[in-house]
């Protein structure tokens, strides 16, 4: 077969539904500067944030809500929070966090990337401040749109809840996991 351009407006498959498959192994298919390729979508999300500021709760008794921005690429979910902070988003009071709610119900854990960092955040369970070599994430179950926050104590089995812990305190939570 000769090479060409081919030119046309839209390509289907003869059945109407199915794969439509570009290049074979082996092959690198190349998209020409200033031409673009659409392959996912955009979107924000109202993401509710599960807290206390009763500091030795050890379960949520407010919440409220922030919008986040996501990008979806064939059902993997790529998204970020905007910083929760303790002096704007809990009006200044020191603050435990344990969950937030995601765009859309995690269809899979596997691959999950969970990514939590902040300034002034420390772990919390019950009345114990965990302030030694600590770890932030989140991690979520396959078939629920919650997302948990954790506090791992690292020299010890302990895990507990974040805090938000002075003023200037900031939380930023971002991922990427399997929508359902």
């Amino acid at each position: 077969m000769a090479d060409g351009t081919l030119k046309v407006g839209t390509i289907t498959t003869s059945s109407g539904s199915g794969t439509i498959t570009i290049g074979q192994s082996g092959e690198t298919v190349t998209i020409p500067s200033g031409a673009t390729f659409s392959s996912g979508t955009t979107s924000t999300w109202t993401s509710t944030i599960s807290y206390s500021t009763t500091l030795t709760s050890t379960s949520a008794d407010a919440t409220t809500t922030v919008t986040g921005n996501y990008y979806n690429l064939a059902n993997i979910y790529f998204f970020s929070l905007p910083t929760l902070t303790r002096d704007s988003t809990f009006s200044g009071s020191d603050v435990l966090i344990f969950s937030f709610t995601s765009p859309v119900t995690v269809g899979s854990t596997v691959d999950s990337r969970n990514i939590v960092g902040g300034y002034k955040v420390q772990g919390r369970y019950s009345s114990t401040d965990m302030t030694d070599d600590g770890q932030t994430y989140w991690e979520s179950t396959t078939g629920s749109s919650t997302m948990s926050l954790v506090y791992q104590q690292m020299n010890s089995s302990g895990t507990g809840f974040i805090r938000l812990n002075g003023s200037g305190a900031d939380l930023d939570i971002t991922g990427s996991f399997i929508g359902a």
